[in-house]
């Protein structure tokens, strides 16, 4: 399975991060990309390349900019290669192959640590997405309206979208089209529907209990008439 797998080396993962964050903390780049890695820190693009890997052998940018400081995490530039819409069961499996014991991280995510897992394998479907499969597109439209759900149970924002639940799908789309930054994409969804909510009208059930009383809505409407 290669998905971030470390073997023993010069260093392991957290110190090529920390000597990557001090690389970019002394030459302060405007924006970097890997082109900037491999030319600045070429030590540390050869140790990406080898131990930290996606399914397909290409190294995993999104999982190693997520864990560099947050001011640097916005100077990222890595282009997106669009093509037109195609279907490719084949690719959406290598990546899900990797995680075959875990795929129920994809809706039910245990702890911290298997929710870091399921947005790392979010984002790699994503990022095939953006380049056309809409079969990835898809899968990431299931996994993440059980997430959706959650938010919309638990957020007193977010309980806002279950009167607009036919509009939430044309915002997860626009969250795969934009979402360009390195961090979490399931963050950035968050964020989306959040402030997106504030402009959305509550609505509220006529039966609802209100006040000291316990009274329903209905009760004081006709109480009024």
């Amino acid at each position: 399975m290669k998905h971030a797998v470390i073997f023993p080396c010069e260093y392991d993962f957290s110190t090529a991060i920390q000597k990557l964050n001090n690389c970019l903390k002394q030459k302060r780049p405007k924006v970097f990309n890997p082109f900037w890695i491999k030319t600045n820190a070429r030590n540390l693009y050869e140790y990406f390349g080898e131990f930290v890997q996606l399914p397909s052998g290409d190294i995993d940018w999104d999982f190693i900019t997520v864990h560099l400081n947050t001011s640097f995490q916005k100077r990222w530039r890595s282009s997106v290669e669009y093509s037109n819409s195609y279907e490719s069961q084949k690719e959406v499996n290598e990546i899900l192959v990797a995680y075959q014991k875990e795929l129920y991280i994809l809706y039910a995510p245990k702890n911290k640590e298997e929710a870091l897992m399921q947005d790392r394998v979010i984002i790699q479907l994503v990022r095939l997405a953006q380049r056309g499969n809409a079969l990835a597109k898809e899968k990431v439209m299931d996994c993440i309206s059980f997430v959706i759900y959650e938010w919309m149970e638990s957020s007193k924002y977010l309980k806002r979208w279950k009167n607009y639940s036919n509009e939430i799908p044309g915002k997860v789309e626009f969250c795969i089209k934009n979402y360009r930054y390195s961090g979490s994409f399931i963050k950035y969804l968050y964020m989306t529907l959040y402030y997106s909510a504030r402009g959305l009208r509550t609505t509220c059930s006529i039966d609802e209990p209100i006040g000291k009383r316990n009274k329903t809505r209905l009760e004081y409407i006709a109480h009024e008439y």
